[in-house]
């Protein structure tokens, strides 16, 4: 099969698009113009195509491995040789043939290099026609922020591309023009026939050995859930390819790279032409991928090459705890080799990894774990004892910007951990300083953590201390120390994010906002303690601010913006959230604190509706706010372009 491949390979798409690969967002659609004179300058002549490679150059951060639920390639003639027309309406061709369809396509870091899919049936290319290559997939969890490097080739406007966070993509009719074409091999078929004189060839015909075992691994192991909590009993599949029975066998087997042990067996009279499951060893495992290696030997055995077989198997984590550090009776020595271990094997119980006191300075990426339920929950603490909390502390950068990241995670509980985002260089929007970043992730409890980041700036909107992306829902943040940073806890979100809960916090030292929710229903923000001032004028606090929510819920919170400079102050801001006559947003017994010079551009509110609010009930509230005697616009209670609005008592 020639496959010499187009394009130069020097430069590499760093988690970017267009890509045949990159996992950053969920569902992707791309088209790819190819022209005859670039497939013939690569040694090709008219044929049928029997693959297509694309060169994967490196997984993201902490990334080890992420699964399509389906990934097609479809191939088809185009007299274009670029896409025409401007803007992000420019139309995918169509009438193209599909040829490569994988319901459960995965890669990791074995498949680093060229990754070559095998068409189900042969394209025919003429050699003279442009061919335009179309690849639309679909990851099976959320979009992993870290992503994944790509090699490719500037050509300009030779890709169409589209993507969304939450909609599949196979039928979008047009994306966005593009130059950074992915690299290629065209893997064309042997022709068949002879294309020289014939000559006569002779063969000597052997008849069928006498004695010939072969093994192989059972169907259906793949199914097998495989735990620490037992031993487990693996098989293998003896099968006779020689003339005479087998009786008598010798299995030899290993464990990763531990000593050979053996168990004989035997196959009764195993005829020609037939198989037996026969066992070959019950052992206890650790957590994690382990390597089998199993030999057969039988006397007599003239084929060596189908006697041995090694196979990989991931083996989840039993319910119990686990110790992560460096102290007494740890099983891992840090948080990196845990998160490679438990991403490939899952739990099979509750499970707890205690951290040693101390300091972890790693940048990690929790994604999706298998097994996981409501009974199978996975918690992070530190270690029984200590006297302080186990940190984590990394220096984020403008490419990974965070500290911890939680990926499509789903029953994880954060408690009695100090995470820190530690920058060390920059000014203003140049400062990365995201502490935990969370998307996609379901049923996130954070709970009695300190939370801090190290930016004190004015101006970065780099530096959360908690950023909430895309399709959360159920997340907790409990009894936490949530510190500085420009915002306290921000969501971020394209898409809606659900059941947002977060109550006796102190959020402290931001420069920005404390609070700021968007595009997120059922939110309850309460008996928490949200405090601030700033060290320089004209610059704006918020304590609260939600907006585009349904069953909004804030009630019980301290909010004291206090310091002697010039910006404007708000306490709790309500924009654009919408109740029912019986699930209206409520502001409850809230008791707010604003004070400061102020200016006659900076309004200081205690309590602020505006933007098409409906159905909301303030009630019981305190709001105590001066900004200077001469600035009357400064209010206690303001309400704008909003209806339904219940205020009493307070």
């Amino acid at each position: 099969m020639p496959s010499t491949h187009v394009g130069n390979l020097t430069a590499v798409a760093n988690n970017n698009y267009p890509s045949p690969y990159n996992p950053k967002t969920r569902y992707v659609k791309e088209q790819y113009i190819y022209t005859a004179d670039q497939i013939i300058a690569a040694g090709h002549q008219a044929g049928e195509i029997g693959s297509i490679s694309f060169y994967l150059e490196s997984l993201g951060n902490n990334v080890n491995s992420f699964t399509f639920d389906y990934y097609t390639i479809k191939i088809g003639p185009t007299t274009a040789s670029t896409f025409t027309g401007s803007g992000s309406n420019i139309p995918f061709l169509t009438g193209l043939t599909q040829v490569y369809s994988d319901s459960n396509l995965t890669l990791s870091a074995q498949n680093i290099g060229w990754v070559q899919h095998d068409f189900d049936t042969p394209y025919q290319w003429d050699g003279t026609s442009n061919i335009v290559v179309e690849v639309t997939r679909a990851l099976s969890t959320a979009g992993i922020s870290a992503g994944a490097n790509t090699r490719y080739t500037a050509q300009a406007n030779t890709v169409v591309t589209k993507q969304n966070a939450s909609t599949d993509q196979a039928a979008q009719p047009t994306g966005a023009r593009g130059g950074n074409r992915p690299d290629i091999i065209f893997g064309f078929l042997e022709p068949v026939g002879c294309e020289s004189a014939e000559s006569a060839v002779h063969i000597q015909v052997t008849g069928i050995p006498a004695v010939d075992a072969s093994i192989t691994w059972p169907d259906g192991m793949d199914t097998v859930v495989y735990t620490s909590c037992d031993s487990n009993a693996f098989t293998v599949k003896l099968s006779n390819l020689g003339s005479n029975n087998i009786n008598e066998y010798i299995l030899r087997y290993k464990i990763d790279n531990n000593a050979w042990a053996q168990t004989t067996g035997n196959a009764n009279n195993l005829p020609l032409s037939y198989y037996r499951i026969v066992p070959l060893c019950q052992v206890p495992l650790t957590p994690g991928r382990h390597t089998i290696t199993a030999v057969i030997n039988v006397a007599g055995d003239s084929v060596p090459t189908n006697d041995t077989i090694v196979r990989t198997v991931n083996v989840r984590f039993c319910g119990g705890e686990y110790i992560v550090g460096s102290c007494l009776g740890s099983q891992y020595p840090n948080l990196t080799t845990l998160m490679d271990t438990i991403q490939h094997s899952g739990v099979a119980g509750a499970v707890t990894f205690r951290l040693c006191e101390e300091v972890f300075n790693e940048q990690i990426t929790l994604g999706p774990i298998v097994g996981t339920s409501p009974t199978n929950t996975v918690r992070f603490t530190t270690e029984a004892g200590a006297t302080t909390y186990a940190k984590i502390t990394h220096n984020p950068t403008n490419a990974s910007n965070y500290v911890f990241a939680i990926e499509g995670a789903s029953y994880v509980t954060f408690d009695s951990l100090y995470f820190y985002a530690n920058y060390t260089t920059g000014t203003g929007n140049s400062i990365y300083a995201n502490v935990l970043r969370i998307g996609g992730s379901q049923r996130i409890n954070i709970h009695d953590c300190e939370i801090r980041s190290k930016a004190s700036t004015a101006s970065s909107t780099n530096a959360n201390v908690i950023l909430l992306g895309d399709a959360n829902s159920y997340i907790t943040i409990n009894n936490c120390i949530i510190d500085s940073g420009y915002y306290g806890v921000r969501s971020f979100n394209n898409n809606l994010s659900d059941n947002i809960t977060i109550s006796n916090n102190k959020i402290l030292h931001f420069w920005y906002q404390g609070v700021h929710l968007r595009n997120t229903d059922t939110v309850s923000i309460s008996r928490d303690s949200i405090a601030s001032g700033v060290a320089i004028n004209a610059k704006p606090l918020t304590g609260i601010y939600v907006a585009n929510s349904i069953q909004a819920s804030i009630q019980r919170n301290f909010v004291t913006l206090t310091d002697q400079r010039t910006g404007g102050k708000r306490g709790i801001v309500v924009s654009n959230c919408r109740g029912t006559n019986i699930d209206r947003v409520t502001l409850y017994n809230n008791m707010i604190t604003v004070y400061g010079t102020a200016a006659a551009s900076l309004v200081s509110t205690g309590i602020y509706i505006d933007s098409l609010c409906r159905n909301v009930n303030v009630y019981y509230n305190t709001a105590a706010v001066y900004a200077g005697a001469t600035q009357p616009n400064t209010m206690a209670f303001s309400c704008q372009r909003s209806s339904n609005i219940h205020v009493l008592n307070n």
